[in-house]
This record gives C-alpha cells, structure tokens and sequence, in this order.
C-alpha cells in the first residue's frame, strides 16, 4: 500500500502528513512502511483518511504494529471494528479511537513553542483537566457506537470489547502520562501541580485525589471514574498511549538524522524526583 503519494491537492493535506512526506524524512516512512506490511485498506479510503485526517489512520497503523509484535493474528473478515484479534488468549475486538481537538481550540500541531508555558511551569491541571474531558467524550461516543451497533455484529456479541485511545487533542497532549487517563477511568487523579508547588509538603510524591467530576468551559460537569461503575460495563478495557507519535517512528527507525532527546526522572536521597535531558545517540 503506498500511503506517501498524495492523492488530494495540497491544501487538502494534514499539517503532519506534508511534515512526514520532506525528502529528510524517507528513512522514518522506510520504518512507517515496515509497520504497515501486512496491513489491508478494507474499504479503499485508509489511503486519502491517512493523508487527509492522518491522527487516526496513524493510530490503526500503531496498533496493528503492536498486535504483530506480540504475536497475535488478525481476522480481517469483518469491515467492523477495527481489529478482530486471535490470541493465545483467547479473541477479543478492539475498536480504535481518538481523543481530538475541541471546536474553537488549537489542535496538537498548531502549537506554536516546544513546550507550551503551563507546562515548562510545571502547571499540569490546564493540560490535564482539557485531556480528561477530551478523552471522556471519545470514550463516550465509542461506547454508544458499540451498544447501538456493535454489540449486534455475531463476530463481537460473544467476545471482549477493548477501546484502544490515543490523545491528539492539544498541544503538549504527549506531557499527561496517565494522569488524564486514570482519572477518567477510576476518579485517581494524581496532581503533580500541588507536588511541584509544594514538594514538602507531600514527601512520599504527588498525591492522588479524587475530584468526581471535571468542569467544561461552559459549566457542564463530567463525571470521572466510568470504571467504577455498571455504565461501561460492556468496555472489558482500555489500550491508552500518549506517546504513539511521529517521534515513537523516529525512535525507531535506523540511521535517522533527526535529532531527538531522552527525559529521564528519577527519585533522589530524599524522595525528591530529579530529572536531566540527554541526546538520543
């Protein structure tokens, strides 16, 4: 499958999908297409999806990378979900999604600095509280998609349903970890904020609270925890990264001439993280 030949004019094209096509980058879509061997274009648009959308189609490349890692094989039979995955544990589908941008904010590849200024201040409840509630409506909509359709499909009726979640919804998506994540799924939100602002008072780290709900702009309330109750009971799990990037192929791929660095933390003496920044080499 060539995914690199553009079918649509110019202006038509992701901002990442014309970043990935520079003549610099052809040994990073060398390592892209090894993911992507193998892996079949069911209804004849993931091509003009990839190029056009890009966030999502990333995503399903992503996954299907991983699935051949470890080994499983996939049962392309069905047009959907995403993947029908033959373990040695047994079959289970997993329908691929993403947590994106709101209407009338910047999406992840409009960003404008490296590091956005909450962030480099080590203010993490901005990037966290848009992540939980980005996250919660994708999950959200995922699951109504499953009990309105999905559930009737004979291929899915009997086995587990698994929603596979990447965030691309903000610049610095990539800095939530878990955070975001943990407290949708079960209320435990950890607040690296309240550690940094005041690291004596907490000597075992950051703690974990627990906050119900999170707030939208306009003042509705999203309830956090979905886990923790009946609602999503027909999700059997969650696949959630934050890193599934550009920067994951890069890593990757050999002989890249793209720069890139590595962040390490680590608990001092004292309990204390302490953290240094290195060259990728």
């Amino acid at each position: 499958m060539d995914i690199f030949s553009p079918l649509v004019a110019d202006d038509q094209l992701h901002a990442n999908f014309k970043s990935i096509i520079s003549p610099s980058m052809h040994v990073e879509r060398a390592e892209l297409e090894r993911w992507l061997e193998g892996f079949p274009d069911r209804d004849g648009k993931f091509v003009k999806e990839f190029q056009t959308t890009f966030n999502s189609s990333f995503w399903e490349i992503y996954l299907f990378a991983l699935f051949n890692i470890y080994g499983f094989e996939l049962n392309w039979a069905h047009a959907s979900p995403d993947f029908h995955v033959k373990s040695q544990f047994g079959d289970f589908i997993v329908e691929a999604t993403t947590a994106n941008a709101a209407v009338g904010k910047p999406a992840e590849w409009e960003k404008k600095v490296a590091i956005g200024e909450a962030v480099a201040a080590k203010d993490f409840w901005p990037l966290n509280r848009e992540a939980m509630i980005r996250l919660a409506n994708a999950i959200r909509a995922k699951a109504q998609k499953y009990a309105q359709s999905y559930v009737r499909l004979d291929h899915v009726k009997t086995r587990p349903f698994v929603l596979a979640i990447a965030p691309f919804e903000q610049p610095d998506f990539q800095y939530q970890y878990d955070r975001a994540i943990r407290a949708v799924l079960y209320d435990d939100y950890v607040d690296e904020t309240a550690y940094c602002k005041n690291p004596e008072r907490y000597p075992d780290g950051p703690p974990s609270v627990k906050l119900g709900f999170v707030e939208k702009d306009s003042g509705a309330e999203v309830p956090l925890g979905i886990f923790n109750t009946d609602e999503y009971r027909d999700v059997s799990a969650v696949l959630f990264s934050c890193t599934a990037t550009w920067g994951k192929v890069e890593a990757m791929a050999q002989a890249s001439q793209n720069l890139g660095f590595v962040a390490a933390t680590w608990g001092g003496p004292g309990g204390k993280p302490r953290g240094s920044m290195l060259p990728r080499g």
